[in-house]
């Protein structure tokens, strides 16, 4: 967050890409010239699949099992220093903007080492912060990236038992399995890309199946890979509108009485079958390139962004073919969220922008109900506990305010003088807060649960 891609989204993310070459509006988004699979070597038995099940103690992808990032209340401090309230810290090798993700006594976050060429992911004990292993994916053939972005900005997922990470590597996007002991089960190009400002979509998982997005500078695809052995399920083309990518991440959720992987960037939305890829509806808009990932509530998809155009839809979700005609159910180009994601708490909308303006819109119609303005840049993406929400800024602030009824700040907390664009996690009643070069845990030593 969807983007950093986790600065820059994110979740995320996700990726501040405010500084985009190009002008003007782009032409409209053609419908793919087929819905079907455009690459798979082989019939994937998808027979068994099951929901994946995780323990209260978990954040096992990029806003959660849920991918929301609204948290049920939990006695979760609201202040802290490097003096006072810190359970742990850590060293990060190397430098990433991806959110760690927590699986029963593990954390774990990707990072890369831009001298040394390498793209990794690296396991922390959550108890007590110490570094288990580290477990290098690729090295060498790096591709450019925006200043504003990394090489691990894409945050990893877990089904309890595999670590999933997507890097792209020469000119290719890869999806690579580790065991938790870090060991490579299996590493799968999905297909090509080809990098404007690199990449920062995060990794969703929905049963069996690790859904990855692959927009990239002009055209992309969606792809759903077979988690236990890493065969391509499906691969569904997405066409491009103009000359740029997009870094939004999909998300999976139960929308208009089905099951719906949704994805933004591109110049449109777009929402598929997630066990075949089929195209089941889309809406032109919000813009060409997003950077952060979608909220949604039932039965409406809420997408706030991008390049070159800035506004926020709110879709329904029930529809079929292009709905851009029928199925918006407002639109917004006040207080715009392009890096950091949009979150719905009940029956209201909630922004921080990328200038610092949090922003409170009626999700029946839009209506902006209130705003303030926090201090410096973000690029993170806000989580939400109970009425509190937890956002770092970029200069590595984080902002905790309550949201209910209207604005109150509760506190400014600062760790160290780097910054970072990593979104911040929860386990139990501990903040999981990741900076440039380190890792951080805020609250008290718990135990968590072994058994899933």
């Amino acid at each position: 967050m969807p983007v950093s891609l986790h600065r820059w989204i994110v979740g995320a993310m996700s990726l501040s890409m405010l500084w985009l070459i190009g002008c003007g509006r782009p032409p409209r988004p053609q419908a793919p010239a087929t819905q079907a699979i455009d690459s798979t070597s082989e019939q994937v038995d998808l027979s068994g699949m099951t929901d994946l099940s995780f323990v209260s103690t978990d954040y096992p992808m990029w806003r959660n099992a849920d991918q929301n990032s609204v948290e049920p209340d939990r006695d979760v401090p609201t202040e802290w220093s490097a003096e006072s309230g810190l359970a742990w810290s850590t060293d990060v090798p190397g430098r990433g903007h991806s959110s760690p993700i927590v699986v029963g006594q593990q954390v774990f976050l990707t990072t890369a080492d831009d001298r040394a060429q390498t793209q990794s992911v690296v396991a922390y004990d959550l108890q007590t912060g110490h570094q288990q292993w580290v477990a290098q994916c690729h090295a060498g053939n790096l591709p450019n990236v925006h200043r504003k972005n990394s090489h691990a900005s894409a945050t990893p997922a877990s089904d309890g038992s595999h670590v999933f990470a997507a890097f792209i590597h020469g000119q290719g996007l890869y999806v690579t399995a580790l065991d938790l002991e870090g060991h490579q089960l299996w590493q799968t190009e999905v297909g090509p890309f080809a990098s404007e400002h690199g990449y920062g979509a995060s990794v969703t998982l929905w049963k069996g199946l690790v859904l990855v997005n692959g927009d990239s500078a002009g055209n992309g695809y969606e792809a759903a890979l077979h988690g236990d052995s890493g065969a391509i399920v499906w691969r569904t083309p997405r066409p491009g509108v103009g000359q740029h990518g997009s870094y939004a991440s999909p998300i999976v959720a139960e929308l208009a009485g089905r099951t719906q992987l949704v994805q933004s960037g591109l110049g449109r939305v777009a929402s598929y079958d997630p066990l075949t890829g089929e195209e089941l509806w889309s809406c032109r808009g919000p813009a060409e390139v997003t950077a952060n990932t979608l909220a949604f509530k039932d039965p409406y998809v809420i997408v706030s962004g991008g390049y070159p155009d800035k506004e926020i839809l709110c879709i329904r979700a029930d529809g079929s073919g292009d709905v851009t005609d029928s199925h918006i159910v407002w639109r917004n180009s006040r207080n715009v969220a392009y890096v950091p994601s949009p979150v719905v708490v009940g029956e209201k909308l909630y922004c921080v922008t990328d200038n610092g303006v949090a922003a409170c819109f009626a999700l029946s119609d839009g209506k902006m109900l209130w705003q303030h303005r926090l201090g410096g840049a973000f690029s993170a993406s806000p989580l939400v506990i109970g009425k509190r929400f937890y956002i770092p800024n970029e200069g590595g602030e984080v902002h905790v305010f309550e949201i209910d009824p209207e604005f109150k700040e509760l506190a400014v907390n600062r760790l160290s003088d780097e910054g970072g664009m990593a979104s911040i996690v929860v386990s139990g009643n501990q903040l999981l807060i990741r900076t440039e070069h380190k890792l951080f845990c805020i609250g008290t030593p718990q135990k968590v649960a072994m058994q899933r």
